[in-house]
């Protein structure tokens, strides 16, 4: 059984890394996709969702705290939003509430100025 395991923790961790090639995740839209991932094939988890997250972790691909911190400031320079609304669409991508907040914290979010920019 043991080579079962190992071949669906490899065919996560092919399936994940084809994931975050094209975009990036959160820990938890990645955990969400794995599990799906392992329902379709009618695969048991058997530790390897968390194996491949952790794996993922290591390799730089998935954090959180980044994550926030990048996501943004994508969105104050591109489109610009309000703090209230930032931490809704952090907390919709699963981002922690600590985390969102710091995020939000070290942003330069000038909210009079989208008022009137809108």
């Amino acid at each position: 059984m043991t080579g079962g395991v190992d071949n669906i923790k490899n065919k996560l961790l092919s399936y994940s890394l084809r994931l975050v090639s094209k975009k990036r995740y959160t820990v938890a839209e990645m955990t969400s996709k794995l599990f799906l991932y392992l329902e379709k094939r009618g695969f048991e988890d058997e530790g390897a969702v968390g194996d491949t997250l952790a794996r993922l972790g290591e390799f730089g691909y998935l954090d959180d705290g980044k994550f926030a911190a990048d996501y943004v400031s994508l969105r104050v320079h591109l489109s610009p939003r309000g703090k209230f609304v930032l931490r809704r669409e952090l907390k919709k991508k699963g981002i922690s509430k600590d985390l969102a907040q710091k995020a939000l914290d070290e942003a330069k979010i000038d909210e009079l100025e989208i008022a009137k920019g809108l």
